[in-house]
């Protein structure tokens, strides 16, 4: 399981290409689980274009 902050989603969706994206990108891939501490989910929805909320929303 992988604790995700704020930070790393936020390179995830930028597709970066830093090691955070490239271990989350790997991660997901895989089906490992993810988590993310509530506030941290509430910026990323708070910040994210309305697509990228929808998409989050459903992972």
């Amino acid at each position: 399981m992988i604790l995700a902050d704020t930070s790393a989603w936020i390179e995830y969706l930028r597709r970066t290409g830093s090691p955070v994206n490239t271990i989350a990108s790997e991660s997901l891939s895989i089906g490992e689980t993810q988590r993310s501490p509530d506030p941290g989910t509430m910026e990323v929805l708070a910040g994210a274009p309305n697509e990228e909320r929808a998409r989050k929303r459903r992972l």
